[in-house]
């Protein structure tokens, strides 16, 4: 399954960490896959995009925390994560394309 990150989707995730839900192994959302999808796109994560925040999916994320001092490679992605995401180079110009002038 390939995941469409259209501009609502990163909007909602780029608003801000107070909107967003605390992620961890277990999980099995949509919003999940778009993650997946994120840290893919990083080289970050292997596995297939299938919404199913397992094992992998926690790998990557505390490989994604371990890279950013900020962060502590726990494997959720609470608040301070999703700030992360939000800047991540592999798809900022998502969150921040609107607000660029030329």
């Amino acid at each position: 399954m390939v995941q469409d990150l259209r501009t609502p989707t990163w909007a909602y995730l780029c608003e801000g960490s107070d909107s967003t839900p605390v992620l961890r192994k277990g999980a099995f959302e949509s919003l999940v896959g778009k993650v997946q999808q994120a840290l893919k796109d990083g080289d970050f994560y292997k596995g297939v995009v299938d919404d199913d925040f397992g094992a992998k999916t926690e790998i990557a994320v505390k490989v994604f925390q371990a890279a950013r001092p900020s962060l502590v490679a726990d494997g959720a992605i609470g608040a301070k994560t999703w700030t992360e995401l939000s800047r991540f180079d592999a798809h900022s110009k998502s969150c921040f394309a609107d607000n660029i002038s030329l």
